[in-house]
């Protein structure tokens, strides 16, 4: 069949379209009136659904469309010891009714991981792949240097990292550390989601 085998190598990048209903109670999470739990159910339900669609097309890099999270890029520095979520707010959402921005990090001081980041999102999706092709579960990541590109200098205190090189470097040290253990539960494929550099190109973004 033409669509198992291409003239070409193709697969999806960054997140499918997330279905109404899981933004909705995502937005019913936020407002307090229903649990993660009963988040998770209803994202269980639209992965198991995406999963089958990727593997009815041919794609073989098999993702949960990031159906877990509120963005792409949350689940690594939100996770890891020492950032600190202050309350900044872009300017179009304030011009937004009800708008949720996308959070932002700042270190305040030394970081290390502690935790497991990914690692609960990538065994939630090999629930619903068959064992032959749980090596094919394609994980999305951050990139390391998310905060630092958006906070240049104001991403760390200097009385906490006197330089980028010491700040880099324990991010680094819990990437290395992530990508341990997700490579001892079974994964294999990581992809690394860095579109912040298109941000040049938005007028948007340039004024703020």
């Amino acid at each position: 069949r033409l669509h198992l085998s291409p003239p070409f190598r193709a697969e999806h990048i960054g997140s499918l379209k997330r279905p109404n209903e899981l933004l909705q109670e995502r937005a019913q999470l936020d407002q307090g009136k229903i649990t993660r739990g009963e988040l998770e159910q209803v994202g269980d339900k639209y992965i198991d659904e995406i999963v089958k669609f990727q593997r009815d097309i041919g794609i073989k890099a098999i993702t949960d469309g990031e159906f877990r999270r509120h963005m792409f890029f949350n689940g690594f520095f939100d996770h890891l010891d020492g950032m600190k979520l202050p309350w900044v707010q872009d300017i179009s959402g304030f011009k937004e009714h009800d708008f949720k921005t996308a959070a932002t990090y700042l270190c305040v001081e030394k970081l290390k991981r502690t935790r497991p980041f990914y690692r609960e999102q990538f065994l939630g999706l090999a629930k619903f792949v068959p064992p032959e092709v749980f090596k094919s579960i394609k994980l999305t990541c951050c990139p390391p240097h998310w905060f630092h590109f958006r906070h240049g200098p104001f991403a760390y205190p200097k009385d906490v990292y006197t330089n980028d090189e010491e700040y880099l470097a324990d991010i680094a040290k819990a990437y290395r550390e992530e990508l341990h253990d997700l490579y001892a539960h079974g994964c294999r494929n990581i992809q690394f989601d860095d579109p912040m550099i298109t941000y040049f190109c938005a007028e948007s973004m340039l004024e703020g």
